[in-house]
């Protein structure tokens, strides 16, 4: 867990500033050998599996025209991510279904460095992130929420924060979206989950 972590921050930081290395080579190599090693080890999670059939439903909507498909388990430069959605218009959004272990155990709201991290640095990489709580998802699950209307909106939030970005900096779009998108701030829930719960569907 330790080689990892030093493979993603090391490689944060040749992302900022090409040509610098925190770690010497012979540690940068064995830190990257840990990090593919146990990227090999990864499979696809129960939850992963419910937020993908979501995802699934989401596109087969017929009144659904901002996405074009989704992956699961995509590998690229930093390792595997979760799910990725391709929207029209181009936009890529690396969808992350951060379980338990991402976040701090006496705080559901608290994610973990290590998840920060990770969303930056497929930031770096060009992604557009959306990180979903597995206590967020619980709960939608548990109410008589629409599921699929909450994810669109989540993803679609994701894919706007980068056009806004592009805006503030004065950039010129490259291309123009077919679909004006409201979007609604998402707010996670303040009640906490029961544990034994959580290990039903994780």
């Amino acid at each position: 867990m330790i080689a990892t972590q030093l493979h993603q921050t090391n490689l944060f930081v040749q992302l900022c500033v090409p040509g610098v290395s925190l770690l010497p080579e012979h540690l940068a190599h064995a830190a990257k050998d840990a990090y593919d090693e146990n990227m090999n080890d990864i499979s696809v999670s129960r939850l992963q599996r419910d937020v993908s059939h979501e995802v699934s439903a989401l596109l087969t909507k017929s009144s659904s025209n901002k996405f074009s498909g989704h992956q699961l388990e995509v590998r690229s430069a930093l390792g595997s991510i979760d799910m990725v959605v391709s929207c029209h218009g181009g936009h890529k959004i690396a969808l992350e279904v951060d379980g338990p272990f991402h976040f701090a155990n006496n705080n559901h709201q608290k994610r973990l460095g290590s998840a920060e991290l990770r969303d930056r640095l497929l930031t770096k990489l060009g992604y557009k992130v959306c990180p979903l709580s597995c206590f967020v998802w619980q709960q939608w699950k548990s109410s008589s929420a629409d599921k699929s209307g909450k994810l669109e909106r989540i993803i679609l939030e994701a894919a706007a924060k980068e056009l806004q970005v592009q805006l503030a900096h004065g950039a010129t779009l490259s291309r123009q979206c077919s679909t004006p998108w409201a979007i609604v701030p998402l707010h996670q829930p303040t009640d906490r989950p029961h544990d034994t719960k959580a290990q039903q569907w994780w």
